[in-house]
């Protein structure tokens, strides 16, 4: 309970309780769940949470399951396989929001492909669409508008690239390459937050699988700053592919050496500040208020 003063008369002011906000790399935790999978690259999960897939270097596929409760991987059920025409190092799977597209990065031949469902998120309707050039995409991601897109490479010692289509989620369009930002040099994933605010780049390579944090005015590669701070995974000793889901509240990562799997973390909601609204305060008073915030 707050107290504040009301043209000198004390009044009470009820606190409202905090205001929740996404959290950073600092607030994700393991949340003991996982899954063995065909697929080894990339895990995607979406449509509500009730869809995951995952893709497959030689041979190239990709890899459609279900989710019995949505979000968590433990309750997948296979469903079917396809094959992904065209490519030769398959890397990187973003879908487009209604199911009817998704985007694979192809390491080898420097190129993101587009393919295309006639029916939305059931991949047994693939056709191949366009292919275009982009550098070296190990990792890729979409902005929430499907205008831009970013990938992310080992080559140059750890490179993140961001491209804009005139089109939206139509690779068909032009093109245009917008910058380029130096990041940790094992870069084999990159994947936002859903306000383009906030990115993590994934490290396979380093023994001990880790995330780096970054942060930059929305899907604006170019002002991206590093925080510093990181997140290491102890479930595996190499990674591939790492996604962000679920309004910033879920990350899931898989690898593909071994027993190829998808596992699940939590990122918490933090608490940004504590509001309180005043009771029996007339229009136009002036009054002084305790600061109640929660930092």
């Amino acid at each position: 309970m707050a107290i504040t003063y009301n043209s000198g008369r004390r009044v009470q002011g009820i606190s409202t309780g905090g205001v929740p906000t996404s959290g950073t790399i600092q607030d994700v935790s393991y949340a003991n769940k996982s899954v063995a999978v065909n697929g080894g690259r990339e895990p995607w999960v979406g449509n509500n949470g009730t869809k995951m897939y995952t893709i497959q270097d030689n041979p190239d596929n990709i890899y459609e399951y279900t989710l019995g409760t949505a979000w968590d991987v433990t309750t997948a059920t296979y469903i079917g396989t396809s094959v992904l025409s065209g490519t030769i190092s398959p890397a990187g799977l973003i879908f487009k929001p209604d199911g009817t597209k998704f985007f694979v990065g192809d390491f080898s031949t420097d190129k993101v492909h587009q393919y295309n469902l006639s029916t939305a998120w059931d991949v047994s309707t693939i056709s191949t669409g366009t292919a275009v050039t982009a550098n070296d995409p190990y990792g890729l991601a979409f902005s929430s508008d499907g205008t831009q897109f970013y990938t992310c490479t080992t080559a140059g010692g750890g490179v993140a690239n961001q491209y804009s289509l005139s089109t939206a989620w139509d690779l068909s369009s032009t093109v245009t390459s917008v910058s380029s930002l130096s990041v940790i040099s094992g870069a084999r994933a990159i994947t936002f937050y859903d306000d383009g605010t906030r990115f993590f780049v994934l490290d396979g390579y380093a023994g001990t699988p880790y995330l780096a944090e970054y942060t930059c005015t929305a899907w604006t590669l170019s002002t991206a700053v590093a925080t510093g701070n990181t997140f290491t995974f102890s479930e595996t000793t190499s990674a591939v592919g790492a996604f962000v889901a679920d309004n910033n509240t879920r990350l899931y990562l898989n690898n593909e050496g071994g027993t190829k799997k998808i596992w699940q973390y939590d990122i918490a909601q933090v608490e940004t500040s504590d509001y309180t609204r005043l009771t029996n305060v007339q229009v136009g008073s002036r009054f002084e208020e305790t600061d109640t915030r929660k930092m």
